[in-house]
């Protein structure tokens, strides 16, 4: 009997663990929108956030997306070492998360290797030219996205921020 409530305390311990029924964060908490807007300024801060989860890993629940006002508001959010994964039964509900802001660049020098290898792949005859076509139409995008931060901001990349999450709370 003392097994059966030590396994049951267990799992319950997990569950609180895995997200929505920890405790609620505490200090301000910003919507995706917000974060996105100002995450250049945050990169290292730790930040509370709330978004509508649109998506969870499904190999492990590693991460998961969260949408701000719409889908052009999107931030991923990665589960730490400390809480390793999130619960997928998250998936479409408004959850807060709190965590580190984490930023990934995309340089020029990425680019021009990613195009020379796209193109070495289809030497021979053995690429497959229309994938290749798409794919580098998403460089010309990130290429003049990344003009226009330059032009704008005097930063030469694009940046794609991310939270690196030890807490997962319901918000509903």
């Amino acid at each position: 009997m003392k097994t059966r409530h030590l396994i049951i305390a267990l799992l319950a311990a997990l569950a609180t663990a895995a997200c929505g029924h920890t405790k609620r964060p505490v200090g301000e908490i910003l919507t995706v929108d917000e974060l996105l807007s100002t995450a250049d300024g945050r990169i290292g801060d730790t930040v509370s956030i709330t978004g509508l989860c649109v998506n969870t890993c499904g190999h492990d629940n590693s991460h998961i997306t969260l949408m701000g006002s719409d889908t052009t508001q999107v931030i991923e959010a990665r589960a730490d070492e400390r809480m390793r994964s999130f619960d997928p039964q998250i998936i479409n509900s408004t959850v807060t998360l709190e965590g580190v802001v984490a930023e990934q660049r995309i340089e020029p020098s990425f680019l021009d290797d990613w195009e020379m290898r796209l193109d070495a792949s289809l030497e021979g005859g053995q690429g497959n030219p229309a994938a290749v076509a798409v794919f580098k139409e998403q460089i010309r995008e990130l290429r003049d996205s990344i003009a226009a931060r330059q032009a704008r901001d005097g930063k030469e990349y694009w940046s794609i921020y991310r939270l690196e999450t030890f807490a997962c709370h319901d918000a509903d």
